[in-house]
């Protein structure tokens, strides 16, 4: 739903949330109303649209897999790239669909069609689901300081010690 979903726990909750308003808009779509009393089964089995949910745990969670304290920027590298055939299908569809007939909009189905291809054939010869031999973990920052504000403590291991705070010696 917004963009920062995708760094949400998903729980049982939290899916059945995202499952009404995607069932409001297949009900749209479809041009059925609830007063219809056509079950959701059905309003599936006509849409053929795969649960928001269901999509969420398999798209978002490969990040994590492959690069966990790098997910956050591989989540923002992989939806700019994502979004750059949005930007650009209209346009390119506008320019090819000049008079609105079944070749021309053949012309855009099958150029769609092939960039999808190509996206699956790269995806299923680069894709892993295993760790990067990249990514190193987050080691704690070193700081250089000259001893007389902020010391490390390394025996305790728990953070800095602000000397302006140490009180002991008035």
């Amino acid at each position: 739903m917004t963009y920062g979903a995708e760094t949400w726990t998903l729980t049982q909750e939290t899916v059945f949330r995202l499952r009404i308003p995607q069932r409001v808009m297949e009900r749209s779509m479809l041009g059925i109303s609830l007063i219809d009393r056509v079950p959701n089964v059905e309003i599936r089995r006509r849409t053929k649209i795969q649960d928001g949910g269901t999509r969420i745990v398999d798209t978002y969670v490969n990040h994590l897999d492959i690069a966990p304290p790098h997910a956050s920027v591989l989540m923002g590298l992989s939806n700019t790239v994502a979004t750059i055939p949005g930007i650009v299908s209209p346009p390119l569809a506008g320019s090819i669909v000049t008079n609105k007939t079944a070749e021309q909009w053949r012309i855009v189905f099958f150029l769609s069609s092939a960039i999808y291809l190509l996206g699956a054939v790269i995806y299923f010869m680069f894709c892993s689901g295993e760790r990067q031999p990249w990514v190193r973990d987050a080691e704690p920052p070193a700081f250089d300081t000259d001893n007389a504000s902020v010391t490390t403590a390394p025996d305790i291991g728990r953070g800095y010690d602000n000397k302006a705070m140490d009180h002991s010696e008035i």
